[in-house]
């Protein structure tokens, strides 16, 4: 391994242990959304388009409506007091829904990997984008119905500090899947336990990591 990857490696766990704190302190302090029975799921439907999709780009965005809209009204839905569609195309667009105290659950629909949802004109928003975002944390689900690959070594899942309980992030861990039919016996909590330290994080990226340097 070059010492330029430890270098890399390096920062990468220096952001995570402070990304760890924070979220700890979040729940010390008691900032937390309102629960699902009382606030709202917020369904964020993406602008971005991949230009290697079999379909045009406003098919895909049609397409990523469409799904959103479905999940809106899914059993998942029925834990909220009311459930809504919000199509993004900035990270603005996405930092208000996050920061938002009424909405207690997200779903992420459209391109993406573990890490990221792209926004239009290739644009990205990341795992620690959204913790920073998260002013209160989700006492709810997030669900991240995008493909679900570890591409780089700072890749963790999107919403592992966006949720007070972190059992309750959902994604297709480690798989991609099709724009159009998601495979939905793929979609799964991504940890097993409510509160996750460092190391059982790196645990997780590194089990899911198939690019990693040996």
């Amino acid at each position: 391994m070059s010492e330029r990857v430890h270098r890399s490696e390096r920062r990468f766990h220096a952001h995570l242990r402070r990304a760890v704190a924070e979220h700890q302190k979040k729940i010390d302090e008691g900032s937390f959304s309102l629960s699902p029975e009382m606030g709202k799921l917020a369904v964020i439907a993406s602008w971005g388009t991949a230009k290697n999709s079999q379909y045009s780009a406003k098919e895909q965005i049609r397409i990523f409506r469409t799904e959103a809209e479905r999940v809106a009204s899914s059993p998942l839905a029925d834990a909220y007091a009311e459930a809504e569609v919000v199509q993004v195309a900035s990270k603005m667009d996405v930092n208000f829904v996050l920061a938002d105290p009424e909405v207690a659950g997200v779903v992420l629909v459209g391109h993406g990997n573990i890490a990221e949802l792209r926004l239009h004109y290739d644009k990205h928003m990341n795992w620690w984008e959204t913790a920073h975002a998260t002013r209160q944390l989700k006492l709810g689900h997030f669900v991240q119905r995008m493909c679900g690959h570890f591409e780089t070594a700072d890749s963790l899942p999107m919403g592992t500090f966006a949720v007070a309980d972190q059992r309750n992030i959902i994604a297709a861990l480690g798989t991609p899947l099709d724009d159009k039919y998601p495979d939905e016996s793929l979609f799964r909590p991504v940890y097993a336990e409510s509160l996750n330290d460092a190391e059982s994080i790196l645990a997780l990226r590194d089990e899911y990591w198939t690019d990693r340097p040996r």
